[in-house]
């Protein structure tokens, strides 16, 4: 991710450069005149989005075992499927 997105507004405590890239990108698929794709691109990215998340999670998981010390579990091989299936 750029830093720029990350940085946030003291007075406000907003992401004001991520949500200008978010209000340009949605400006921008208001003017596709095909709605199929602008569904299939949001569930390519959701898929995308999950599959880094689960992917960071192993990640996680195998470097830093020590990390690991909620009492939620979820199973690596829950999270292995569900990636695989991504």
């Amino acid at each position: 991710m750029p830093t720029i997105l990350s940085m946030v507004s003291v007075t406000n405590l907003t992401p004001i450069p991520s949500v200008l890239a978010m209000i340009l990108i949605s400006i921008l698929f208001q003017l596709h005149e095909d709605v199929f794709i602008l569904i299939q691109l949001t569930g390519f990215a959701f898929t995308v989005v999950s599959a880094m998340a689960v992917s960071s999670l192993l990640h996680i998981r195998r470097t830093n075992p020590g990390l690991n010390k909620s009492k939620f579990k979820v199973l690596v091989t829950y999270s292995s499927c569900e990636c695989s299936f991504c």
